[in-house]
């Protein structure tokens, strides 16, 4: 949110004297916030005795000794070195926004900054991130975040993969804080089909092509973007040559796709069994699985062969070419079972020169959290590049490393930093200083989310998933048991084929497992049935909002969707925010209600009598208007 900055909207004609009053009021707010809590309820968003495809608050913790006084010390230090005054520290209520949008992809609950606001304790800040950390909302939007990166890494979208099994995997990966190393060997070396093995579905994504494959990956894990190396030695950085960018593209050479129509059906399933679902890959978006949007997929798998080479495309030099490092060595092969090219390229990977993969997430994080990086691009690391802020990144780096790779310790660590909890502002300087964060427009999936919180949208859709809790429950029991009975089988079916390293690979059956006990009679199944249908409409239209969010790529066609799209006019028309907005009796206390839950924060006196007039109606047109108006307003939709 905005800390000092005017709050602009967009003029429609049908709402103008709103909007103008809007942007008059808010823009000249230069107040302090004020602590102020009010007695208001958003309904049940966690429950951990509720099943699993509902909001909780049970994910893993992650190590949660954190580097804090690394970061601090360091700039503490620059900035005193630089001239440069202490930054201010952002209030609670700018704080819990901006924790909240970075690390569960939404704006915060009344209830969560009620308590918060509240909340005397000295370590509240760093005891409000441990929560977010353990909701399962955070597994939900890093696992859109993965995969928003995966998909980024092409200009225009591949053919044939299932972003929605892709989904499935990296929500998993995040709910059970996967090592960063572990991701990147599941991303780049796992052979598997994309209909139940999400992590295949990035050599699916870039159609097999080895150069692709490479590129992609070194995009991803490593910061570095290596295309100008493939028609021709790279022209600026001479470490990189042509032949090095083929080298780490032949040991993507021996990549088969399987396509399921046309392989036997047993050979299929011999070589790609499945075994169902883990249940961290079942998001709690509310709406249910149907709220993933992408979708997709054929019945096509990614394997290795045991022979292929790749041939220099290049007719005055044409050779077989040997699986080199980026430097130019060569990769001793292996032989051990299912340890293949690919296998070997993601160990290259992550134990890349100087510490490489780890700085291209930590690099990463910290702009997915503060907006600030080490280079200036997500991809812009290179022998020559500027790196902002070295012996920073280098420490940071090291104990990430030392953490074991945990992306929830890097988290903490930069969520409780002076840097993280500096004020928003658009003074150019700071990219280089940081003693301010820039101030960002929502990505897509925090705008849909938020949209859906401040409206009220999200608490009638849930309401609906808190009805149908015995139909879900029943449903993971199912999903559990039959997990339970395709893991035996496809290790036997595996064992007895040509493949038989890859039954190592399988899960174990959980013998501990009890299934939720429940008893639904015809009629009530009848009643849960139909609400559960209502429910997955509900999802599927979130999803449909979620996927005209990221095609809209112009600031212009950003704008329009979200002003003009059918989205933003259903989440308030069948949302309780209207609704809830009447029940105050007095103009202020609806004023309140609206800032805290739009803005998470209390309106300024200049504010307050500025709007009380459009708050003072008992029409509901009139407080719909004023919803509209703000959220359309920058401060709701920036951070």
């Amino acid at each position: 949110m905005l800390a000092n900055g005017p709050i602009d909207a967009i003029v429609c004609t049908k709402i103008a004297a709103v909007i103008e009053q809007v942007v008059y009021s808010i823009g000249m707010n230069k107040s302090l916030i004020i602590l102020v809590a009010l007695s208001v309820f958003t309904g049940p968003l966690c429950a951990q005795d509720l099943p699993i495809r509902l909001p909780h608050t049970d994910l893993a913790d992650g190590k949660s000794t954190v580097s804090v006084d690394l970061i601090d010390d360091y700039f503490k230090q620059y900035w005193k070195q630089n001239k440069i005054k202490k930054p201010k520290a952002v209030d609670d209520y700018t704080f819990a926004r901006r924790a909240s949008l970075t690390i569960n992809g939404v704006s915060p609950t009344f209830e969560e900054l009620q308590s918060f606001a509240n909340d005397p304790a000295k370590n509240k800040r760093s005891a409000f991130v441990d929560k977010l950390l353990k909701n399962s909302r955070y597994a939900d939007y890093w696992g859109f975040r993965l995969r928003q990166w995966i998909l980024e890494l092409r200009e225009v979208k591949g053919q044939g993969a299932n972003f929605t099994t892709l989904y499935n995997y990296t929500r998993k990966a995040f709910a059970h804080n996967y090592p960063w190393d572990k991701i990147a060997y599941d991303i780049v070396a796992t052979q598997g089909a994309i209909k139940w093995d999400g992590r295949s579905n990035f050599g699916i994504y870039f159609d097999g092509e080895a150069n692709e494959m490479s590129d992609a990956a070194v995009r991803l894990f490593l910061g570095q973007n290596i295309a100008c190396a493939q028609c021709h030695d790279h022209p600026y950085v001479d470490e990189w040559k042509q032949e090095s960018y083929w080298g780490l593209a032949a040991f993507f050479a021996r990549v088969e796709m399987w396509d399921g129509n046309v392989v036997a059906a047993e050979r299929f399933d011999e070589r790609f069994a499945d075994i169902g679902r883990d249940e961290r890959s079942i998001p709690t978006l509310i709406g249910g699985e149907s709220a993933i949007d992408g979708g997709g997929g054929e019945n096509r798998a990614i394997a290795d062969n045991t022979d292929a080479e790749l041939e220099m495309p290049d007719p005055e030099n044409p050779k077989t070419v040997v699986p080199t490092t980026l430097a130019g060595r060569v990769m001793d092969p292996t032989n051990e079972p299912g340890k293949n090219r690919r296998w070997q390229f993601a160990r290259w990977l992550v134990g890349a020169e100087e510490n490489q993969f780890a700085k291209a997430a930590v690099n990463r994080i910290m702009v997915e959290l503060t907006g600030h990086g080490f280079v200036d691009t997500l991809d812009g690391f290179s022998p020559i590049a500027t790196v902002h802020h070295e012996s920073l990144l280098d420490q940071l780096s090291h104990q990430f490393i030392e953490s074991g790779y945990d992306v929830k310790w890097l988290i903490r660590t930069i969520a409780n930093s002076r840097v993280f909890q500096t004020i928003a502002s658009d003074d150019d300087s700071a990219s280089f200083h940081w003693n301010s964060v820039p101030i960002r427009q929502l990505n897509s999936d925090q705008w849909v989310d938020s949209v859906l919180r401040s409206t009220g949208k999200e608490v009638t859709v849930l309401a609906t998933g808190l009805d149908i809790a015995d139909l879900l429950k029943e449903e993971e029991n199912n999903r559990i048991a039959k997990r339970h009975e395709l893991i035996p089988v496809a290790a036997k079916k595996i064992q007895q084929g040509d493949f038989s390293f890859l039954a190592d690979e399988l899960p174990v059956v959980d013998e501990s497992w009890k299934p939720h006990e429940i008893s639904i009679d015809d009629e009530q199944r009848k009643t849960l049935i139909e609400k559960r249908n209502a429910y997955t409409e509900a999802g599927k239209q979130i999803a449909g909002a979620r996927d005209k969010a990221r095609a809209s790529s112009s600031p212009t066609s950003v704008a329009l969707f979200r002003m003009n799209g059918d989205y933003i006019n259903q989440c308030i028309d069948t949302g309780n925010t209207v609704a809830e907005t009447l029940e105050y009796e007095t103009a202020e206390d609806r004023l309140q209600f609206l800032f805290l839950r739009v803005y998470n924060r209390i309106p300024s006196k200049h504010e307050m009598a500025a709007l009380l007039v459009f708050a003072d109606s008992d029409e509901p047109s009139k407080i719909k208007d004023l919803l509209w108006a703000m959220l359309q307003s920058v401060e709701f939709q920036s951070f």
